[in-house]
């Protein structure tokens, strides 16, 4: 993590535990501490302090403290109006948006494949069986054993057509589980979503 993105963190978090003048000042103090530090200390220095949830911790601890003891006025909840963004700068909100939209997009196209795999496959399946069920009424053995063989062959590519929209449903699924975790949820970077 960058400093920038360290910052922001940080910021985000303050601002939804502390009146926003005291999170400022707070955040400009560790701008200046790790400017002071130089980009070749930067990194040991954050990883020093800890991640930004590890330093908000300390630093709502330390202004406890200081509220117990009278040195500190006590300060009410925090509003909530202020939304942490994501890795990608998104708030929340506009990833769940995000996420609608693509799925929105993604399911007419999928559902469309899915259709004509799916009931291409079904329709060859049951031309395959129709075949074989002829094949009993057949005149000649060679002529029944062709035809069952094609039957066979037809029946085995339906069976591949079906095969491949079941895939596409998966991949369906898949691809919105994936957009959901990156823009909203944030469990993954957008590079294990693609892995």
């Amino acid at each position: 993590m960058d400093k920038e993105t360290y910052l922001r963190f940080l910021r985000a978090l303050l601002m939804n535990r502390l009146p926003a003048e005291d999170a400022e000042d707070i955040v400009r103090f560790y701008t200046e501490y790790l400017t002071e530090a130089g980009p070749d200390r930067e990194k040991e220095v954050m990883a020093a302090l800890g991640s930004p949830e590890e330093l908000t911790a300390k630093i709502m601890e330390q202004r406890a403290k200081e509220e117990a003891e009278g040195i500190r006025e006590p300060y009410g909840p925090a509003p909530k109006a202020y939304t942490i963004p994501n890795a990608s700068g998104l708030p929340r909100w506009l990833g769940i948006v995000l996420v609608a939209f693509l799925g929105l997009m993604m399911v007419p196209a999928m559902g469309c494949l899915f259709l004509v795999f799916g009931g291409t496959g079904i329709g060859i399946i049951v031309c395959g069986a129709l075949i074989i069920a002829f094949c009993a009424f057949g005149v000649g053995l060679g002529s029944m054993v062709f035809a069952f063989g094609a039957a066979l062959v037809l029946i085995s590519v339906g069976s591949l057509l079906v095969q491949a929209a079941r895939g596409i449903l998966w991949l369906l699924k898949k691809a919105i589980k994936n957009l959901w975790n990156v823009l909203v949820e944030e469990e993954v970077s957008i590079h294990e979503a693609i892995d």
